[in-house]
């Protein structure tokens, strides 16, 4: 596999007040990229306050006396940027794309964000919004799936949070929440101001030292703690579905050494066409969807299996799952398997590096997570680099046949497939778990 890539420089510094500006400048690109990484999210809330980082997140574009809503919305039109916003388990990312000649009006406004007055006029506005969120994630397919299966896998773990928060928490929390949460957990210690594209990196620093430099720290350390996965199987009977939907969670690697090899393995695993579980399911015609995915976070990592089917193909499709992980530890990875997920991860590498946001998303990511940085040619190489054998022996340390496996939809019992660790929990949609 050749690559024609854009030559590009890494370059990396730090404020007197402590935040982080790292930049991947490609002076041939046609965009830049900027985004704030803030290193807090759902598993850095108290309980009473479950969801108050997407709250925050909802808030922040809101504005300032300065800078109200709609003045903030409009100087994002005018400049003509792409925009928006993220929150998950580890962090809240506000991120836009622009013409280079616009990025110094863009990072100003990035920095409005950062001042926001959490107007109570527009309090009640964004609670109505999230709580529709809520609703919809209850009452549309996969009915909330996940977020029941993160925690009961994780436990009493954070990461096993929300990120939506629930219905009462968020109804509870009020404008001096937010206020004490942003400056508890937002300052120039906890934020990372990460840059892609066109931009001159030490005219970068210059703005950011007049628009940030005067940020304060926060003083938060999140603190990692080990996870202990869950063993179980729990059935959520939910009238009027007309599908069985299933979603599984086993432990995965963290850390730099197996996550290339990770890419590889859910690439040959995958349900997408090629991969093993779209021959195994889905050609013959015994599910609608399957799909594996891979997360990373601070401390911890899962592979994730969704599967959706009919009904009476449910516990047939379950055993099968459970057969076919067993048979992944016994089948070789074939050379020409892996020859061809390589030039699918390599292509999505070379793809997603084409995509400003994608770009920075991606090395935001890994700078909070590990402080970790690498070019898209270094990544190639380590692509390139990984064996069968090394694939092979990642799925001996990290088999697939455990953790904990939900499954909602209309049938009110199912077996567990057979090895299967643990026994058969029925729930109510509406139980804690």
């Amino acid at each position: 596999m050749h690559f024609k890539l854009r030559p590009s420089q890494f370059c990396r510094h730090r404020l007197a007040n402590g935040l982080e500006i790292i930049a991947e400048c490609h002076p041939e690109a046609y965009a830049v990229g900027l985004g704030l990484f803030v290193s807090v999210g759902a598993r850095d809330e108290p309980s009473p306050w479950a969801g108050i980082s997407h709250f925050v997140e909802h808030m922040v574009f809101k504005g300032n006396a300065q800078f109200p809503s709609e003045r903030l919305n409009d100087a994002f039109e005018r400049i003509g940027a792409l925009y928006n916003a993220i929150t998950d388990e580890d962090s809240t990312n506000y991120f836009l794309a622009v013409l280079p000649e616009y990025w110094p009006e863009a990072l100003e406004l990035l920095g409005q964000l950062m001042q926001p007055d959490f107007p109570p006029d527009q309090l009640e506005l964004e609670r109505r919004v999230i709580l529709e969120e809520i609703r919809m994630d209850e009452d549309e397919p996969p009915y909330n799936a996940e977020d029941i299966c993160r925690r009961i896998f994780f436990g009493d773990h954070p990461l096993g949070n929300s990120i939506l928060g629930s219905k009462q928490s968020v109804a509870a929390i009020q404008a001096q929440d937010l206020h004490s949460y942003f400056q508890a957990h937002y300052g120039a210690d906890t934020a990372v101001l990460v840059a892609t594209g066109r931009i001159n990196f030490d005219e970068l620093v210059a703005k950011a030292e007049k628009i940030f430099g005067g940020w304060s720290p926060c003083g938060y350390r999140r603190q990692i703690h080990p996870v202990v996965p869950q063993q179980r199987f729990v059935v959520i009977p939910k009238p009027g579905s007309h599908q069985q939907y299933f979603l599984h969670l086993a432990p995965a690697p963290t850390g730099l050494a197996d996550w290339v090899a990770v890419w590889l393995l859910t690439a040959i695993l995958g349900g997408q066409e090629g991969g093993r579980l779209h021959w195994e399911f889905v050609d013959p015609g015994l599910v609608e969807t399957v799909d594996l995915w891979f997360e990373e976070h601070q401390g911890a990592a899962v592979f994730a299996v969704s599967m959706t089917c009919e009904p009476t193909l449910a516990e047939e499709n379950c055993q099968r799952l459970w057969d076919f992980y067993r048979r992944v530890r016994e089948e070789p990875i074939h050379p020409q398997e892996l020859e061809w997920a390589k030039n699918k991860v390599s292509s999505g590498l070379v793809l997603a590096s084409e995509l400003s946001v994608q770009r920075l998303a991606n090395i935001g990511h890994d700078w909070l997570l590990e402080r970790r940085y690498y070019s898209v040619a270094e990544l190639l190489e380590m692509v390139a680099a990984v064996s069968p054998e090394r694939i092979l022996q990642l799925v001996h340390e990290y088999p697939f046949d455990c953790g904990t496996l939900v499954t909602v939809g209309p049938l009110e019992e199912l077996s567990a497939p057979a090895h299967f660790p643990a026994e058969v929990t029925v729930l109510s949609t509406t139980s804690g778990a």
